[in-house]
């Protein structure tokens, strides 16, 4: 079996348990940079899909757009951890922002 498959829906509902992680890039420096956020995740039975809910500052922008790769790091106090390594894309269009911010909404009703 494909070990996606066998440990993506672990890693999705481990990390919808543990929320923030630390998300690495790399700067124009070819530098590693860390932040925390919190992406979203979804397991449709092949894939998993994260969202960030992030502004495209200058920062981010010089980091991602040479380099579309980041990881997501989760750690829990009582040592559980997962990482996610990530292709990037940006979406800016109304659609794609208000389903994610619908999202962001459900999820936090449900906390």
């Amino acid at each position: 079996m494909n070990s996606l498959i066998e440990t993506a829906p672990f890693f999705v509902n481990l990390a919808l348990t543990i929320v923030w992680c630390t998300v690495a890039t790399v700067d124009t420096g070819g530098r590693p940079r860390s932040r925390m956020l919190h992406p979203i995740w979804e397991w449709n039975g092949s894939n998993p899909q994260g969202w960030i809910a992030t502004g495209p500052t200058p920062i981010k922008l010089s980091h991602i757009d040479p380099h579309p790769y980041i990881s997501c790091n989760y750690w829990s106090a009582n040592q559980d951890t997962c990482v996610a390594e990530c292709n990037v894309e940006w979406a800016f269009d109304d659609d794609t922002g208000t389903t994610v911010w619908n999202k962001l909404k459900k999820l936090s009703e449900n906390i």
